[in-house]
């Protein structure tokens, strides 16, 4: 009975974990956002040493990741090919699970062209063992991979540790197809309402017309006509100006700092709307 109900807790707090990496995803600003920022709780999640996520870049046919050290960034770039465990994973598109990278027979399991590069582990002077490489797409394309290495607590990953990767990186796959599509949706300050779906192109036309029309804002017109929420709208505007949205609070005051270099008599006549 013990075993059991520890084996329900531990599955409990798995799925509490991909919950809220997939909220995580969902919530990145930017694709260096995901590649810096989501390695700590996936890490926690499968019990691993190492994560390296990657996105790809099609134009010159690799795949990237970025590492933080201090202040500065560096970037990783692996060629989408045979002579790496994640370029081929990212050339197949399809899964690796592997006890030992070492292991020249294990790899031609899977390929006879394939070959660990052993470069980084010289360099750390870090041992690499088991492996475990998903692909990341989002519709059948190439979006990134996920690049796990040498589980802490046993000798492998496991067949749980490959579903759940699965589900990782398909939420990985949406939030970089997103990213990507925002990126090349003209800027404006709605476009994040566009990409995520909230509105539809006819719905923020007719608002646009409807605003020049009535002289009423976009904003309140989202509001009031399409039943946005607050936190929507604001959500979308926090994307285009690059600072944090706070929702309005009357007991908040905001520091006279704030205002320096406005206009105060113009705000007093136009931001009547409290978002």
């Amino acid at each position: 009975v013990l075993g059991m109900a520890l084996v329900k807790i531990e599955i409990e707090d798995v799925q509490e974990k991909l919950i809220s990496t997939s909220h995580a995803i969902h919530s990145a600003q930017s694709i260096d956002e995901i590649l810096l920022t989501l390695k700590t709780p996936i890490l926690q999640m499968f019990d691993a040493s190492f994560v390296t996520i990657y996105a790809v870049d099609h134009s010159r046919n690799e795949i990237y990741s970025k590492i933080k050290s201090g202040e500065a960034t560096s970037e990783i770039r692996v060629p989408i090919s045979p002579q790496s465990i994640a370029g081929w994973v990212a050339l197949e598109k399809r899964i690796i699970n592997i006890i030992n990278v070492y292991d020249a027979d294990e790899l031609k399991k899977y390929g006879p062209n394939l070959s660990f590069d052993s470069s980084w582990d010289k360099k750390s002077g870090i041992k690499t063992k088991a492996m475990l490489v998903y692909p990341i797409t989002h519709e059948n394309k190439l979006m990134g991979v996920l690049q796990l290495v040498n589980k802490q607590s046993e000798e492998s990953f496991s067949a749980q540790d490959e579903k759940n990767a699965k589900i990782v990186c398909q939420t990985l796959g949406l939030g970089f197809f997103n990213q990507h599509k925002l990126s090349q949706a003209k800027a404006s300050k709605f476009s994040y309402l566009l990409v995520h779906g909230i509105v539809t192109e006819d719905e923020l036309n007719t608002v646009t017309a409807k605003s020049r029309s009535d002289k009423v804002d976009v904003e309140t017109l989202l509001l009031q006509d399409l039943g946005l929420k607050r936190d929507q709208v604001g959500k979308s505007l926090e994307h285009f100006y690059k600072t944090p949205y706070f929702g309005y609070s009357d007991s908040f005051v905001l520091s006279e700092q704030v205002f320096g270099g406005l206009n105060k008599d113009f705000l007093a006549k136009n931001c009547w709307v409290p978002l």
